[in-house]
């Protein structure tokens, strides 16, 4: 939770897959824009 952004993606399709293989085990936050709405998602990774 250091704040650091560690995968930058900006797809063109409203179905995209984010590959997290290569991220150590822990807990992330997905930060996601569609249109003009943000939601950021917590994501544990073991």
């Amino acid at each position: 939770m250091l704040g650091q952004e560690v995968i930058l993606e900006k797809p063109n399709t409203m179905n995209s897959v984010l590959d997290m293989s290569t991220l150590q085990h822990g807990a992330y936050f997905v930060k996601v824009t569609i249109g003009n709405v943000t939601k950021t998602i917590r994501v544990i990774k073991e």
